[in-house]
Order: structure tokens, then sequence, then C-alpha cells
């Protein structure tokens, strides 16, 4: 039984501030939004942050807050992969077997995870 998760549901996707990384003339970072693409996940923020001092804090470059995104927005394509192989692994005899589904298809698996690690490293 997949058990109810308490996230954002997926799949997040970059805003088009982050689809390209030169730098956008209006100063945003850019954010990242839910599975509805209205509902915003999280910001990068915007050209300067200042701090709880009143003092400017630094700034990651460019291309790694784009990165940075990457990775957040992946998360649930990375969560759902990994919770799908253990509820699997975990269902499984020692040949591999689920009763109700057969042997597991390691190549199933395989895909499900090159998938969220590609979007985790900014591809599509």
């Amino acid at each position: 039984m997949k058990q109810l998760i308490k996230h954002t549901a997926g799949p997040w996707q970059l805003c088009s501030h982050l689809k390209n990384l030169d730098k956008c003339p209006c100063g945003y970072r850019g954010g990242i939004y839910g599975g509805d693409g209205k509902g915003m996940i999280c910001e990068m923020g915007s050209t300067s942050i200042v701090g709880e001092e009143g003092l400017e804090m630094p700034r990651y470059g460019r291309y790694q807050e784009f990165a940075n995104a990457n990775l957040i927005a992946a998360a649930p394509d990375l969560y759902e992969a990994l919770e799908t192989w253990l509820q699997a692994a975990q269902s499984a005899d020692e040949t591999g077997y689920v009763d109700g589904v057969g042997f597991l298809d390691i190549k199933q698996f395989h895909t499900m995870a090159e998938k969220a690690l590609s979007k985790a490293k900014g591809g599509a």
C-alpha cells in the first residue's frame, strides 16, 4: 500500500527565469512551481539578499544556483523512485518474486532512477 505523501505533488518545474541561464534582465532569480504550475515551492531569490543584521549576504553564482534549482525540482521524482524501489524490495522474497506482481523488473526501477537523476542534473 502506497504511503500518503505530505509534500506538494510533483512534478516540480522551474519557472521561465530559471530556464534561461543568462541573468534575467529583471533581476529575479526564479522559482520552482508545484505540479499544478501555480503554487510556488521555493524562490531562488533576487539579485541581492539582506541578512538579519542588514548586511548583504553572499550569493551562489548563476550556474550553481541553476544546478541547485534543478536538484530541488527533481526531489519528488527522486523520492518516488526510491520509495518504489524500497517498497518492492521489502515485498520480494530471496529470488526477487513479489506476490501479485511477479519478479521485480530491475529495468523499470533503473529507468525511474535515470529519469530522476537526469532531471536533477538539468535534463528534461
